[in-house]
């Protein structure tokens, strides 16, 4: 069991972190053996509905009128990722998410950021990206989700 965080020690978000019953012997899928995933079971294949996901997501994060936009993003990224988890588990088993979200004001009727992302995948895999903006008139957030086939 790993040291709780104390002075020196920094405390990371992971699930060995935040789950204090997690086994570290944890069971790893077993080898299919296949270089790339069946089509159907590729993250290329579910871009229409992550992108879906997580258009309503930040649509209700655009609408939040809370002062705080890091608390706004965290809960937007929260929500997708729990709603990711649970595509991932039925559709790419196989694939490693990244979601990487961006948040702030507008001025003067401009983004005050610029924002650009690359997914650099192998295709024949089914490794795909799917990034979402959305914009107010006082603040935007990006959203791009990576999936990687993992063999």
């Amino acid at each position: 069991m790993a040291a709780p965080p104390g002075p020196g020690k920094p405390f990371l978000l992971t699930r060995r972190a935040n789950n204090p019953g997690y086994n570290l012997q944890s069971p790893r899928a077993h080898n299919t053996f296949q270089l790339a995933p069946v089509k159907e079971f590729a993250f290329a294949t579910h871009c229409g509905e992550i992108r879906d996901i997580i258009q309503a997501t930040l649509d209700e994060a655009l609408a939040d009128s809370r002062p705080d936009l890091q608390q706004v993003l965290m809960d937007a990224l929260g929500k997708i990722r729990t709603d990711l988890l649970q595509i991932q588990a039925l559709f790419f088993p196989r694939h490693r998410i990244v979601v990487h979200g961006i948040i702030g004001g507008v001025v003067h009727n401009q983004p005050s950021l610029i924002y650009g992302s690359q997914c650099l995948g192998e295709h024949e895999c089914g490794d795909d990206g799917v990034s979402v903006s959305v914009r107010s008139h006082d603040k935007f957030i990006c959203v791009s989700v990576y999936g990687f086939y993992q063999s």
